[in-house]
This record gives C-alpha cells, structure tokens and sequence, in this order.
C-alpha cells in the first residue's frame, strides 16, 4: 500500500503543474476563464480527495482499494475540462494526452473498464463539442474541423482502447494461468506430502520434519522425542470386519490422536498400521503423557461407534534423541522398544533411553 500510494503521489505532482499551465493559458487568452477556473479547482481537490480515501482506508471497501478506474475517470474528465475551455489551435494537444490514460489503464484494469474508459471519452468529448455548437455561432470551417476532429480522435481512443484491451486481457489471462498454476503444484505438493487416507504427513514430509527438527536440536539444543506407534491385532480387523472398516478404524485413530496429543507434536503415517510421533521440545518423559492421554481415550470410548464391541489399542516404543545422533539411530531404538512393548503383552508402550 505504501508503495502504491508513492506512485499515486508521484502521478500527482503533475496536476498541480497543469493547475499553473492552465493558470497560464487563461492569462495568455488560450482558455476559456470560466472552463480554466473549474478546471483548476478540479484537478487540486480531486486527487487530494482521493489520496486521503486511501491513505486513511475508506477505499479498502471496494474491489479496487486503490481507486485506480476512478482515477482513470478523473483524468479523462480533466482532460475533456481543459479540452471544452481551450482555443481551437490547442485543442488537438491536449486530446493527445487520452490514448495515453487508456494505454497506462492497461497495467491495472480488466478489459471491461478500459472499454468504457474509450467509450466514455469519445462520448464527453462529443457532448462538450455539441456543447459548443448549441452556446456559439460556428463558422462553417470550424463545423467541419470539429468533425474533422471527432471523427479523428474517435477513431484512435477506439483503437488504443481495444489494443489496451488485448494486453490487458493477456495479462488477466496471465494472472489466472498463474494462480491456477500454483493451485495446482500446492495440491500436488500437498498430495506429495499428505497421507490420503488419515491426512497426517506421509512418510517422505516427516523425514523432512525430522530432519530440521534434528538441526534445531543441534543449533539451539532443544529436546525432542520420538515413538513408534502400531495398533494392535490390526489384520485381525481387516480379516475379519472388511479392510473398509479397518481404513476407517485408521481414519479415527489418527483422529483421536490429533485430539489427545498437544498442537506443536506431529503424527504422521509411516506405513500401514504404523505412526510416527514427533514430540518437539519434549523430553520422554513429557511425550509419555500424550501417549497416556490417547490410550486412556481409547479405551473409555469405542473408536468406531458403529462397532461398539471393537477394542483398539496401541503398542508404542518412545526415546528421547540424543545430541550428535542420527535421526535414524532414534528411530531403530524406538522400534526395537516397540518390539519390546508387543513382546511384554500389547496396550502399552516402553520408554527407552
């Protein structure tokens, strides 16, 4: 915003510069006094105007908040002022300056809008013409010219308008390929990272975790634990309910562990019926209570309330990783306590140094 507004201050520090040619241009006989002086006190409180809407925030309501269609309106409606209040000889000058309005539009506004700019431009300068005619007594040979103009001018706000509305079509169109572009690598990215089927991290995004957790435990010597978690007797369920409720029963564990465990600990599915639980800033003593919390969850309600009968439980081995040691090195020591969890019965977890 504050980069925005630079560049609207800077766009106008020209209208007081036309503020004192057109000061200069009534005192020369160029301009009309009366068109000269609406025309002065339009382009000093205009852009003012404006400037304070989107300084203080009142434009952040619209779509647009840095007004620039109605900026566009302004400046057009400047310059058909300064158009209707000059003499004939200088009139072509200043409808030079309205291809222009149209061709910088092109970097900001939707096709739409530059369209209308065109048309409203080639209408105001028609009726302020028709104004002309209807206030004075034209001779004939500015009859003509002013036709002569008309028809010039109109020809080219035409064509700069639909040229200006071909760039900024491909420019829209460039945006959009764009935002659908990373849409789209932020879903596939997020497939690349995410288990389909409980939507934890998958096992390629934790060894990522894993490892910048290991360089933060070796920059800042924060601890961290980790556990291997298998749910117990899982191929007794696929075997005998349906591998359908066995990926169910999958679902609403990694469900009611996301609920048990603390927010900063990450669970991920690290094969089958086998987690991985990242407990960061956690000695192993610290993770055990999230573990405790989910085995006491299990087992005072049924994980599958369609299959009130089913006992899940879970057998875990957690350790706490050591400064210098591989990442790989903890997670053999939680796999062989693991093993030894399952070995002394099952529903448990064995915590190793």
């Amino acid at each position: 915003m504050r980069r925005s507004l630079r560049l609207m201050l800077i766009a106008n520090s020209l209208y007081p510069v036309n503020a004192v040619l057109a000061w200069w241009a009534i005192r020369a006989g160029h301009m009309d006094a009366r068109f000269g002086a609406v025309l002065i006190a339009y382009i000093l409180v205009g852009p003012m105007l404006a400037y304070a809407a989107i300084r203080s925030g009142w434009s952040r309501r619209f779509r647009d908040p840095m007004m620039v269609f109605p900026m566009c309106l302004f400046c057009i409606g400047s310059i058909i002022l300064a158009f209707g209040g000059m003499v004939v000889q200088l009139r072509g000058l200043v409808l030079a300056i309205l291809p222009l309005v149209l061709m910088l539009g092109q970097f900001n506004l939707p096709p739409s809008q530059i369209r209308a700019l065109g048309l409203l431009s080639v209408l105001g300068i028609g009726l302020v013409t028709l104004g002309r005619w209807l206030s004075t007594t034209p001779v004939e040979h500015e009859f003509a010219r002013d036709v002569v103009q008309m028809v010039y001018i109109g020809g080219v706000l035409l064509v700069s308008s639909k040229v200006a509305q071909l760039v900024s079509r491909l420019r829209h169109d460039l945006v959009r390929s764009q935002t659908e572009l990373g849409d789209a690598l932020a879903r596939v990215q997020l497939l690349a990272t995410r288990d389909d089927l409980t939507g934890l991290p998958n096992r390629r995004r934790m060894d990522e975790i894993l490892l910048e957790e290991t360089r933060r435990h070796a920059r800042q010597g924060t601890p961290f634990s980790v556990a291997l978690i298998d749910l117990d007797h899982f191929k007794r369920i696929n075997d005998t309910l349906g591998h359908h409720v066995g990926d169910e029963v999958l679902r609403r564990f990694a469900e009611r562990a996301r609920a048990a465990l603390r927010e900063i600990d990450v669970l991920a599915r690290w094969g089958g019926e086998e987690f991985l639980l990242l407990c960061p800033g956690s000695h192993a003593e610290q993770a055990a209570v999230g573990l405790s919390r989910l085995q006491a969850g299990l087992a005072a309600q049924p994980l599958l309330a369609e299959h009130p009968t089913l006992r899940v439980t879970f057998s875990a081995g957690l350790t706490e990783h050591q400064l210098d040691e591989r990442i790989e090195a903890s997670i053999e020591r939680a796999d062989r306590a693991l093993y030894q969890a399952k070995d002394a019965g099952r529903n448990r977890w064995v915590q190793t140094p």
